[in-house]
């Protein structure tokens, strides 16, 4: 009985052992590749910053490209680089976020001349109309950002919004106001966004556009294109009647029918007596 149980507790010690050896052998192996590992790591991290902070890639110019409403002094100093630093180590997002603080940049891309030169590109909104809202007039660009206070040195050449104080005319109309004027800008017939004084949004009666002639024009909240196409026919009218008449009313709004309002001064959503009507 003694003899069976030590017999068994042999066996097992070197059953033990048979398998202990392969473990620490295998455990050696991976604590040598893990050391390898490491070095090689350290190394091609050191490998990388001894090329980052070479002298070669130091910056030694700034480019700025596409500035139209602002400096390139305002850009150079928004993107704040050092003169001497390497122009792999700058964080090119954190550049554009800087440059993009300007109200006019749009869009910026800052890319790489190597060994030593940044390109920064910017890309300025497009002005076009000026907002009255309850303060000021405002810059609004053609995505209808309204990006900018207006200022004393700005251009003032563009049409004014007005309305926008009242919330139900923006949520009814400022869309179509902004889609409007786009529109307007692309076209090169009578009226195009050169000849519109104004654009007054409200809530029942839709767009109201004031040209720079003085001429209302009443055109609800679609299909512009096509109401603006019927207008040709009663300008003729007009003109063949009366001569270039400065102030009148058009309501272009009930595609049965053209209203011309013979008011000498209408306001964009003034009540004027019923004046003249065209069937279409």
């Amino acid at each position: 009985m003694r003899t069976s149980l030590r017999t068994k507790l042999l066996t097992r010690r070197n059953r033990m052992q048979r398998t202990r050896r392969p473990f620490l052998r295998e455990s050696l192996l991976a604590l040598l590749l893990l050391s390898v590992v490491a070095v090689m790591s350290a190394a091609a991290i050191g490998i990388f910053y001894g090329i980052v902070q070479a002298p070669y890639f130091h910056l030694r110019e700034t480019v700025v490209r596409g500035c139209k409403e602002i400096t390139e002094q305002e850009v150079l100093a928004l993107a704040a680089l050092r003169p001497s630093v390497s122009i792999l180590a700058v964080n090119r997002e954190k550049l554009a976020r800087r440059v993009k603080q300007n109200p006019w940049v749009r869009e910026v891309s800052v890319g790489l001349e190597l060994p030593d030169r940044m390109v920064i590109r910017v890309q300025e909104r497009t002005v076009r109309a000026l907002v009255k809202g309850k303060d000021g007039l405002y810059l609004m660009d053609t995505a209808g950002n309204l990006f900018k206070r207006m200022e004393k040195h700005d251009d003032v050449d563009f049409p004014v919004i007005t309305g926008y104080e009242n919330q139900a005319a923006v949520d009814a109309g400022f869309q179509k106001a902004v889609a409007f004027l786009n529109r307007m800008a692309e076209t090169k017939t009578h009226p195009n966004l050169q000849d519109i004084a104004s654009v007054h949004l409200d809530p029942v009666t839709g767009l109201s556009v004031v040209t720079t002639s003085g001429l209302c024009l009443k055109l609800g909240f679609d299909q512009y294109d096509e109401k603006l196409a019927r207008l040709a026919t009663v300008m003729a009218d007009l003109e063949r009647r009366t001569g270039r008449p400065r102030y009148a009313g058009v309501d272009l709004d009930d595609p049965s029918k053209v209203t011309v309002q013979k008011k000498e001064i209408l306001g964009p959503a003034g009540n004027a007596d019923p004046g003249k009507q065209f069937r279409m």
